[in-house]
């Protein structure tokens, strides 16, 4: 892919410009919650490989022999990372925003092997970096983009794009298979579709395709293995995670859910819903023309459009908005290709040159979130919402126990001895936050202390009597919006 200096000078800025912009907004201008806690503390609180337990919950039913909130996969790689280097919260945030680069990097190129056209491959690249759900998902510190990565790999393997040839192909085929199934349930029901899909390829085509069928049969199968023994080893985690399910369950909704929780997505999000029906779009008609005998009238769209179309089938009975990312790369490869073919049958240069500027509008407006929340920090005086909260971790007493909301956990995880949780801080049953809740209360004594945010996400269950608890003041820094946001503790003190 030839580009000329100006354009490389240009791609470099604002590389740049993106990079500075995410570490403003993922490191200074955000805070810990529940979710970085549930995803990624289990692994940045064990020094070991491939160990994980759930933390701050002093062992209660053997949380600290186990971790089973989710799936495991995505966490189990992040402990690869804090077993070599020690977890401090500016290297997580620099973790997530190299996944977050890698996976435009490969969907740029993905795009580029599609279609031979360096401008195209930058359009699918830097929708990528601009995305608000990535962005989120990045903030959250989310299993979702290591997901997505996955199913890109997946991708590029199955439609053998450079440089997945030969045996690199292979390897990166078992090895994306085997993390499918242990990296979310979205996953896991797009590899099951792939691999029913490339059995039916196998005996429809006079049996081509053998040596790739078994690799991805042989990787999906020792993922879903792999997925059984860690639950089945560790019943404590068993029990976390069933506990967690079940605390999630919805009736299934046949898209209604969904539809309607598409409603809490605000612009410009609402340009990569717009994304993934284009998406679906190009999908049927590439299906359309694979049933008919003709894929290679679509080629290297066929299997973007079964992980598209399997992920949205699969997402139709969660409440979460954050799967959307799983599936988003697919969505805008293929709305890049049809946005390419367009351009490819356009009558005159001019009207070529108008699709390209057009192309560049709907970019910047799917990127537009970045500017407006840039502008919100820069209006509420450029706070270091992470380092206000280090400096509150520090001043808190040095002896006795402090029960913590799940904002101060990245500081908290370096003395396990001191702090703890004051309640369990994912979707657990109220039966069980109120076994924890005994557990742990039951342990503090006279000058121990409980912190409460107004902003966590489950209040504790137990009510602090006056009398045996006394207000010892507050901490506050609460981010107007649409939405408040920020932290907002009130201090109790055990008599």
């Amino acid at each position: 892919m030839s580009i000329s200096p100006k354009i490389k000078a240009l791609l470099f800025s604002g590389f740049l410009v993106w990079l500075t912009l995410a570490w403003i907004n993922l490191f200074s201008y955000s805070l810990p919650w529940m979710d970085t806690w549930c995803y990624l503390a289990p692994a940045a609180s064990c020094s070991s490989l491939f160990h994980l337990r759930t933390p701050l919950l002093e062992g209660f039913l053997g949380s600290d022999q186990g971790w089973g909130l989710h799936f495991p996969g995505a966490p189990l790689l992040y402990s690869c990372v804090f077993s070599i280097v020690t977890f401090r919260p500016y290297v997580a945030v620099l973790m997530f925003i190299i996944l977050w680069f890698a996976l435009a990097i490969l969907v740029g190129w993905s795009a580029y092997q599609l279609t031979r056209e360096g401008f195209w491959a930058i359009v699918a690249g830097v929708m990528i970096l601009v995305d608000h759900t990535l962005f989120e998902d990045a903030q959250a510190q989310r299993p979702e983009i290591v997901g997505a990565l996955a199913l890109v790999l997946v991708w590029m393997a199955l439609s053998d794009i450079r440089p997945f040839h030969g045996r690199i192909r292979l390897v990166c085929l078992a090895g994306t298979f085997f993390m499918l199934p242990l990296l979310h349930p979205v996953t896991l029901a797009v590899g099951a579709c792939i691999c029913l899909l490339l059995c039916w390829q196998y005996w429809a085509s006079e049996r081509n395709g053998r040596t790739v069928l078994l690799t991805s049969i042989l990787g999906y199968g020792g993922g879903g293995l792999a997925l059984f023994l860690w639950f089945y080893l560790q019943p404590e985690a068993w029990t976390q995670f069933l506990d967690h399910a079940v605390s999630n369950k919805v009736a299934y909704s046949f898209g209604r859910t969904f539809w309607q929780a598409l409603q809490h997505f605000y612009f410009p999000t609402l340009t990569g819903h717009l994304l993934w029906v284009i998406g679906l779009f190009v999908s049927v008609s590439t299906l359309f023309l694979w049933a008919r005998g003709r894929q290679k009238a679509a080629p290297g769209g066929f299997w973007a459009s079964v992980i598209l179309i399997s992920g949205l089938v699969a997402h139709q009975n969660f409440h979460n908005l954050f799967y959307l990312a799983l599936y988003l790369p697919a969505a805008i490869v293929l709305s890049t290709l049809l946005l390419f073919r367009i351009h490819q049958t356009a009558s005159s240069v001019r009207v070529r040159r108008w699709i390209q500027y057009l192309t560049c509008l709907f970019v910047a407006g799917h990127g537009l979130f970045w500017a407006t929340r840039t502008f919100k920090y820069l209006r509420d005086g450029m706070p270091y919402i992470r380092g206000e909260l280090a400096q509150i971790a520090q001043s808190l007493p040095k002896k006795g126990r402090i029960l913590i909301p799940e904002a101060l956990w990245e500081d908290a995880i370096l003395e396990p001895n001191r702090f703890a949780m004051n309640t369990l801080p994912n979707s657990s049953s109220s039966e069980r936050r109120i076994l924890y809740e005994t557990f742990v209360y039951r342990k503090l004594v006279k000058g121990d202390l409980v912190i409460i945010d107004r902003f966590q996400i489950k209040k504790p269950m137990n009510v602090l009597r006056p009398g045996e608890w006394t207000a010892m003041g507050n901490y506050k820094d609460v981010v107007p919006g649409r939405l408040e946001w920020g932290y907002d503790f009130e201090v109790w003190r055990k008599n």
